[in-house]
């Protein structure tokens, strides 16, 4: 599988449409997944791939990634301390930064291992989601119905919990932080099953309404898989499409003429 043509195929899910590079520029709301997997396949670390900044310039030049996106991203630099958070469960990144990233990878990875193929493993999940009735008066209203909600939800999605509720990732996500469709879901099912009067509303990806919502990062603390095979991203994908989150066909499909 060679490099793809249009970056936005390296993402895990179909966010990609017509307005979707305007509605992220400059959030942070974008994670690496598989990046363990390729340095030990490819004896690299973060340290090993970051030498790799200029090299990472000029396949970004080769890819004609920044003639599709130039209008609402900046491609022009990479901070090697944007390597240091690789293997130390942090993020998120600007979605272009993550992109630059995985150009200096498939770099370092032709140095230490020529052949081996980064983009069967590497994908970025976007953590651009909302559950649009799932208020602070929601959250309040859960918590008086369970005073050990928040435990008893995080540990259902697979996040932290705090020593402080305010800044656990229920209350960032009732405020309008990002979360993975993965969390979103996992939220509106438990919700469902375990307080049904309860109303949180549907999974939504858009901005869509900067008021209520904010123009907000993803949710700080946030867990996403470090490992995520390319079968379960497809099965992931299939469920949350069979939801009707995205109304319209999707842009986003594997590209016939991807790069060399």
């Amino acid at each position: 599988m060679p490099r793809f043509s249009d970056p936005i195929e390296l993402l895990t899910l179909p966010v990609a449409d017509a307005d979707w590079a305007y509605q992220q520029h400059g959030k942070a709301r974008f994670f690496l997944t598989n990046v363990t997997e390729v340095f030990k396949d490819c004896s690299l670390s973060a340290n090993r791939s970051r030498d790799f900044i200029e090299s990472s310039g000029t396949l970004l030049e080769a890819s004609g990634w920044i003639s599709k996106y130039s209008d609402h991203f900046d491609w022009s630099t990479l901070a090697k301390t944007q390597f240091d958070r690789l293997t130390k469960d942090e993020g998120p990144y600007l979605f272009e930064k993550a992109c630059r990233i995985v150009l200096a990878i498939e770099a370092a990875a032709a140095k230490e291992k020529p052949g081996y193929d980064i983009y069967q493993h590497l994908r970025i999940i976007p953590a651009v989601f909302l559950i649009d009735e799932f208020t602070p008066e929601a959250l309040d209203e859960l918590r008086g119905l369970d005073p050990q909600f928040d435990n008893k939800a995080l540990d259902a999605l697979g996040q932290r919990k705090t020593r402080d509720v305010a800044g656990n990732v229920l209350s960032q996500l009732s405020k309008g932080r990002r979360v993975t469709a993965f969390v979103a879901k996992r939220l509106v099912d438990y919700v469902k099953s375990n307080h049904p009067t309860v109303n949180i509303g549907k999974l939504v990806y858009r901005d869509i309404d900067q008021n209520l919502f904010g123009n907000h990062h993803a949710a700080t603390g946030l867990k996403t898989p470090s490992v995520l095979p390319l079968d379960a991203i497809e099965a992931e994908r299939a469920a949350i499409e069979q939801m009707g989150v995205f109304p319209s066909a999707p842009s986003q499909r594997p590209s016939e003429n991807p790069a060399l």
